[in-house]
């Protein structure tokens, strides 16, 4: 919802306008505070999910960090085995009788 902007308020320099001037800008009060209550109510919710995005986010790159420790572990273990089975290899192309 828009918030209305609010007509010229009355001023005491203007004091021929001052009554009419007063009157739409009195009138004008309700819609505009209800407008002013409607967005506030829209950026309290945007902040709270704005804040559960956050802790989503958090958490999600929590689990990356823990799915990427236990990708690298794998690796690591991928390379001693394929160290070993090159070891072995070796020694079978390297065996007397081969």
């Amino acid at each position: 919802m828009a918030i209305p902007a609010l007509p010229d308020a009355p001023s005491r320099a203007d004091p021929a306008n001052f009554a009419d001037k007063a009157d739409a800008w009195v009138a004008a009060l309700p819609d505009w505070t209800t407008a002013v209550n409607v967005t506030a109510g829209q950026v309290q919710t945007n902040a709270n999910n704005a804040d559960s995005a956050k802790t989503n986010a958090i958490s999600a790159a929590g689990d990356a960090a823990t799915q990427a420790s236990i990708a690298q572990t794998y690796a690591d273990d991928a390379q001693s085995w394929a160290n070993a089975a090159a070891y072995s290899a070796s020694s079978a192309v390297n065996a007397p009788g081969t």
